[in-house]
């Protein structure tokens, strides 16, 4: 087996780390953003979410995330690296329409309540978005959450679950209300939307 991401932390868990204050959250942007489609299961949706440069890999500030109807699903990967910090939080922050009422390049309108359903998924590897589909989506091991988007503003957070250092973490985010049309833009500008 190859080790593509070698351990920077060898012999720190055996080191005397004692009395520590918890750490600060980190906010960590997903690497892989990609739909999926449930009435469509063999269509493969691709994305551009990076670009190799001559300074190295660019990955663009805004990324779309859209949940067009109730079918469509996304796939959303994360690596996690550092040491200790394997308590995770999915969060969706979704600020109200005052909020972004002076960002005219970020349309929020929605005026009923949706339910999003967030799953774990059994990805150990990197997803090859070249071929992802609905039928090729990781296996589904366990309900995370489901959260209602209501119209004002949002800040739902998952229940805690473990995601050990230099892994994976993949989830599946869709609606689970029948008629649900949601979309939004994943950006790292405040107010986040």
């Amino acid at each position: 087996d190859e080790i593509a991401y070698p351990n920077p932390y060898i012999g720190l868990e055996h080191a005397v780390l004692t009395d520590i204050s918890p750490p600060a959250p980190i906010v960590n942007f997903p690497l892989v953003l990609a739909q999926i489609n449930s009435s469509n299961p063999k269509s493969v949706y691709l994305q551009q979410p990076r670009t190799l440069t001559t300074f190295g890999m660019i990955y663009p500030q805004e990324r779309e995330f859209i949940n067009g109807v109730s079918q469509v699903s996304t796939i959303i990967q994360f690596r996690t690296l550092d040491f200790r910090m394997e308590r995770c939080i999915a969060v969706l922050e979704i600020p109200s329409p005052a909020d972004v009422h002076d960002f005219p390049t970020r349309p929020l309108c929605y005026r009923t309540t949706h339910r999003l359903e967030i799953w774990l998924l059994d990805a150990a590897d990197d997803i090859d978005q070249h071929t992802l589909s609905w039928i090729t989506r990781p296996r589904r091991t366990r309900l995370l959450s489901t959260m209602a988007v209501r119209p004002g503003h949002n800040l739902l957070e998952s229940p805690t679950f473990t995601c050990s250092a230099r892994t994976l973490v993949t989830l599946e985010i869709g609606c689970s209300t029948p008629g649900c049309r949601l979309g939004f833009r994943q950006d790292k500008k405040s107010p986040r939307l």
